[in-house]
Protein backbone atom coordinates (compact mmCIF):
# COMPACT_ATOMS: atom_id res chain seq x y z
CA UNK A 1 0.00 0.00 0.00
CA UNK A 2 1.38 3.19 -0.89
CA UNK A 3 2.00 6.25 1.66
CA UNK A 4 0.16 9.46 0.66
CA UNK A 5 1.32 10.79 -2.29
CA UNK A 6 2.61 7.57 -3.19
CA UNK A 7 1.91 6.16 -6.52
CA UNK A 8 -1.42 4.53 -7.08
CA UNK A 9 -1.22 0.62 -7.23
CA UNK A 10 -1.67 -1.29 -10.31
CA UNK A 11 -4.97 -2.02 -11.50
CA UNK A 12 -6.35 0.14 -8.44
CA UNK A 13 -8.38 1.61 -11.10
CA UNK A 14 -8.37 4.84 -8.98
CA UNK A 15 -7.57 8.72 -10.05
CA UNK A 16 -4.04 8.06 -10.77
CA UNK A 17 -4.91 4.96 -13.46
CA UNK A 18 -7.38 7.44 -14.92
CA UNK A 19 -5.12 10.38 -15.18
CA UNK A 20 -2.27 7.78 -17.36
CA UNK A 21 -4.83 6.88 -19.76
CA UNK A 22 -6.04 10.25 -20.30
CA UNK A 23 -1.93 11.55 -20.86
CA UNK A 24 -1.45 8.57 -22.85
CA UNK A 25 -4.60 9.17 -25.08
CA UNK A 26 -3.29 13.21 -25.53
CA UNK A 27 0.00 11.96 -26.30
CA UNK A 28 -1.67 9.45 -28.98
CA UNK A 29 -3.80 11.97 -29.79
CA UNK A 30 -0.97 14.81 -30.71
CA UNK A 31 1.42 12.24 -32.15
CA UNK A 32 -1.23 11.46 -34.45
CA UNK A 33 -2.75 15.09 -35.14
CA UNK A 34 1.04 16.33 -35.98
CA UNK A 35 2.36 13.27 -38.12
CA UNK A 36 -0.62 12.03 -40.12
CA UNK A 37 -0.20 14.63 -43.24
CA UNK A 38 -3.59 15.56 -45.31
CA UNK A 39 -4.47 12.85 -48.05
CA UNK A 40 -3.15 10.19 -45.96
CA UNK A 41 -4.97 6.95 -45.34
CA UNK A 42 -5.48 5.63 -41.75
CA UNK A 43 -6.12 2.15 -40.59
CA UNK A 44 -7.81 1.58 -37.31
CA UNK A 45 -7.95 -1.25 -35.29
CA UNK A 46 -10.21 -1.50 -31.64
CA UNK A 47 -9.24 -1.42 -28.19
CA UNK A 48 -9.82 0.48 -25.09
CA UNK A 49 -6.50 2.82 -26.02
CA UNK A 50 -7.21 3.69 -29.48
CA UNK A 51 -10.99 4.74 -28.63
CA UNK A 52 -9.18 6.84 -25.88
CA UNK A 53 -6.98 8.15 -28.10
CA UNK A 54 -9.31 8.73 -30.94
CA UNK A 55 -11.95 10.72 -27.99
CA UNK A 56 -9.10 13.03 -26.87
CA UNK A 57 -9.98 16.79 -28.00
CA UNK A 58 -6.67 17.15 -29.91
CA UNK A 59 -7.76 15.48 -32.87
CA UNK A 60 -8.38 18.94 -35.45
CA UNK A 61 -9.50 18.36 -39.08
CA UNK A 62 -7.65 17.37 -42.29
CA UNK A 63 -7.97 17.88 -45.59
CA UNK A 64 -8.56 14.86 -47.77
CA UNK A 65 -7.72 11.72 -45.02
CA UNK A 66 -9.48 8.67 -45.46
CA UNK A 67 -10.33 6.38 -41.86
CA UNK A 68 -10.14 2.65 -42.83
CA UNK A 69 -11.36 0.19 -40.36
CA UNK A 70 -9.15 -2.87 -40.24
CA UNK A 71 -10.90 -5.26 -37.91
CA UNK A 72 -14.15 -5.93 -36.87
CA UNK A 73 -15.38 -5.74 -32.94
CA UNK A 74 -16.56 -7.52 -30.51
CA UNK A 75 -18.35 -4.11 -28.73
CA UNK A 76 -21.75 -3.31 -30.20
CA UNK A 77 -22.98 -1.17 -27.24
CA UNK A 78 -19.16 -0.91 -26.09
CA UNK A 79 -18.04 2.49 -27.91
CA UNK A 80 -14.45 1.38 -26.96
CA UNK A 81 -14.63 -2.59 -28.32
CA UNK A 82 -17.02 -1.48 -31.47
CA UNK A 83 -14.60 -0.67 -34.38
CA UNK A 84 -16.98 0.74 -36.40
CA UNK A 85 -17.21 3.58 -33.14
CA UNK A 86 -13.54 4.19 -32.92
CA UNK A 87 -13.55 4.28 -36.63
CA UNK A 88 -16.23 6.81 -36.88
CA UNK A 89 -14.64 9.05 -33.89
CA UNK A 90 -11.86 8.86 -35.86
CA UNK A 91 -13.11 10.28 -39.13
CA UNK A 92 -15.81 12.88 -37.48
CA UNK A 93 -12.25 14.28 -35.82
CA UNK A 94 -10.92 14.75 -39.14
CA UNK A 95 -12.36 14.54 -42.85
CA UNK A 96 -15.32 12.66 -42.37
CA UNK A 97 -14.49 10.17 -45.02
CA UNK A 98 -14.08 6.36 -44.11
CA UNK A 99 -14.58 3.02 -44.67
CA UNK A 100 -16.12 0.47 -42.95
CA UNK A 101 -15.77 -3.08 -43.83
CA UNK A 102 -18.59 -5.28 -43.14
CA UNK A 103 -16.03 -8.79 -43.54
CA UNK A 104 -12.78 -7.06 -42.91
CA UNK A 105 -11.20 -10.96 -43.28
CA UNK A 106 -11.88 -10.27 -46.76
CA UNK A 107 -10.88 -6.81 -48.03
CA UNK A 108 -10.47 -5.08 -50.15
CA UNK A 109 -13.97 -6.70 -51.46
CA UNK A 110 -17.45 -5.29 -52.59
CA UNK A 111 -18.47 -5.85 -48.99
CA UNK A 112 -16.97 -2.68 -47.60
CA UNK A 113 -19.32 0.22 -47.86
CA UNK A 114 -17.63 3.92 -47.68
CA UNK A 115 -19.89 5.41 -45.39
Amino acid sequence: MPGPGGPPEAGAGGSGSADVIAGLSALGARYLQENVADGSVVGVNWSSIVYHVVSARYLREKSNVTVVQLMGSIGGSIAELDGVSVTARLADAWARKRTICTHPCSWPTRSCAKA
